[in-house]
């Protein structure tokens, strides 16, 4: 993918945001995202953006469901980078919307973005579903993708500490062979 400048339309989302005209400050931020997909700057911006904007103006339930049923379809149809598309307009309207955002961090993985799925995975972890195992050993795994052991080592940590039964042992031991090499 060719790596295309998107530094103009952060800046603008920037100075939307600024003047607090978070509407702009969301759509210059999706059309970065648009065009350089696994902009993990970008996202991130986006996200505070929409969490603020939802914290001050609220949110719309049913724009939620419907940006989130066309990112299910479009996910099921195996177009992850539109499905993330979806996600963002469904997370717009509810950031704290664990379904979306899970199905976000899904897409993202399958378009094998998975530096943005482990942001994403972690973003539920710390602060939406701090005790969902599930989503814990996908992050573990995408830690592991990324060849990042220490990350994954302290998820399968925090995996044990949920859950003491939970078979972590020689995942663990794999993530920490991964660091020493």
């Amino acid at each position: 993918m060719a790596n295309i400048d998107i530094s103009k339309l952060l800046k603008k989302a920037e100075d939307a945001f600024n003047r607090r005209n978070y509407g702009l400050a969301i759509f210059s931020y999706q059309q970065a995202v648009a065009l350089q997909p696994d902009s993990l700057e970008a996202r991130q911006k986006l996200r505070a953006t929409q969490t603020r904007n939802f914290n001050e103006n609220g949110g719309s339930s049913f724009k939620m469901l419907m940006a989130y049923a066309k990112a299910i379809l479009l996910s099921s149809l195996g177009k992850h980078e539109q499905a993330m598309i979806a996600c963002e307009a469904a997370i717009t309207a509810n950031p704290q919307h664990i379904g979306a955002l899970t199905l976000f961090a899904k897409s993202a993985s399958e378009a094998e973005f998975y530096e943005l799925a482990a942001w994403q995975r972690q973003e539920i972890a710390d602060k939406h579903a701090r005790e969902d195992e599930g989503n814990l050993w996908e992050l573990a795994s995408l830690y592991e993708a990324l060849e990042n052991g220490a990350k994954a080592v302290e998820t399968y940590d925090r995996i044990k500490e949920l859950n003491p039964d939970a078979d972590t042992d020689q995942a663990i031991r794999n993530a920490s062979a991964m660091t020493m090499t």
